[in-house]
């Protein structure tokens, strides 16, 4: 592919950096644009006035060797440190606390003089910032977004250059730009490993991560933006899947929401219907089974019989078939009748897939149904009191584990007996 430039005097220096992509390479910008741009902009008090016959020989040397690959490397954490800096608007403030936080941060270097690469990343963060309000809207923007540009000449770099710099290419809310002391800045920018002795020499390079994740990507400076706004829009994606799970508690997390049945033929989700913020005594059975049981079941009756008062309310029981598939709705209806199950005590069974992952769970799938055990799991999910009993003990000491997991109020991490 053949890249041709007539472009205005200005667009002579970054030629070079543009026929780099002509050997087979996707061409990363509209040249042109930019060139419109920057032609339009171009103003007496424009801090570029002047600089135009700059030596950027050892820029363009960075710049090559940046846009070899769009993609330049992983880093999986960075320790950035919360050093004090100024915004464009003149505002002290600390890099953590007031700029970064939790968010997503696209992170580039530039100084206002530089008139290649800078007045090209310029655009980018410009062209990037308009993709992802489109993309995610201004609220997910607001929130868990933010575009930093730090200057690598703060001696110079004032906040009033700053700003101009940022209304040149109509940056929105939203993008930082930052000066500050030397040391300051050269701290973060070695944290960052964009740190560079000369500023002519800084590699046009675009960090994209989050403190929050720990996951940290760099990423060509000269990238299209749509290629950094779909970093971004998976970063978060993963931010808020994060945080999604962090909302989830750690039981629901274990036992899930798998979709059971009851004797009613009512769905119910095992961990949010039939063990949330209840006390549970779990067992095991099948219907057509000719031994254990039909005992068993026998003393799952007595204790509805002696906790009456509080089946339902305090106490509920769930009676998991082994034989799902023999055992539908409609005959654990008609085995729940024999029993005289009341309210607070449900046989569960359901598609056997599902049933056989919430016996797994916990600790009662067979695979042989005949050689089920005879021990019940009684639970407090609301304090994370879990204990274990064998169903065949004297009743008096069963319904005094029993009581002991009604009454806790302290929640533990885990306790089994």
């Amino acid at each position: 592919m053949n890249i041709s430039f007539d472009l205005s005097p200005y667009l002579s220096k970054i030629s070079p950096m543009l026929q780099m992509f002509a050997g087979g390479m996707m061409v990363i910008l509209s040249v042109t644009s930019i060139a419109g741009e920057q032609a339009e902009n171009q103003t007496s008090d424009d801090p570029h006035a002047g600089h135009g016959a700059m030596d950027h020989s050892k820029h363009q040397a960075q710049l090559k060797a940046a846009g070899q690959d769009a993609k330049v490397a992983n880093q999986k954490a960075l320790n950035i440190p919360n050093v004090m800096l100024t915004n464009e608007q003149g505002d002290t403030v600390n890099v953590i606390d007031d700029v970064i936080g939790n968010k997503i941060v696209v992170l580039n270097t530039i100084y206002t003089t530089c008139t290649t690469v800078c007045p090209v990343m310029g655009v980018q963060f410009a062209r990037l910032q308009k993709l992802l309000l489109e993309q995610l809207g201004s609220k997910v923007i607001e929130k868990e977004i933010v575009l930093v540009s730090v200057s690598i000449d703060p001696l110079n770099d004032t906040p009033q250059r700053l700003q101009h710099f940022k209304k040149r290419y109509n940056g929105r809310s939203g993008w930082t730009l930052l000066t500050g002391s030397q040391g300051n800045v050269d701290k973060l920018l070695k944290a960052t490993g964009l740190f560079a002795a000369d500023k002519e020499e800084h590699t046009p390079i675009t960090l994209v991560g989050s403190t929050q994740l720990g996951s940290w990507t760099r990423l060509s400076g000269l990238g299209p933006a749509k290629q950094i706004a779909q970093f971004v829009d998976d970063l978060v994606n993963k931010t808020q899947s994060t945080e999604a799970a962090k909302a989830v508690p750690p039981a629901q997390q274990y036992f899930s929401d798998v979709t059971l049945i009851d004797q009613h033929g009512q769905p119910q989700r095992f961990y949010q219907d039939l063990l949330k913020d209840k006390v549970v005594i779990i067992h095991s059975f099948f219907s057509s089974c000719k031994s254990g049981c039909p005992v068993s079941m026998r003393l799952m009756a007595g204790i509805q019989e002696r906790f009456a008062g509080q089946m339902g309310k305090q106490l509920h029981i769930l009676s998991i078939s082994l034989d799902p598939q023999i055992d539908t709705p409609l005959k654990l209806q008609a085995y729940a009748k024999e029993l005289k199950v009341g309210p607070g005590w449900q046989l569960i069974s359901g598609d056997k897939v599902n049933v056989d992952f919430a016996l797994k769970k916990l600790g009662h799938y067979v695979s042989d149904i005949e050689s089920h055990k005879n021990t019940i799991i009684i639970g407090n999910e609301a304090t994370g009191l879990w204990k274990k009993a064998f169903l065949l003990a004297p009743p008096a000491a069963l319904d005094k584990v029993i009581r002991s997991v009604i009454d806790d109020e302290q929640p533990v991490t885990a306790a089994v007996e």
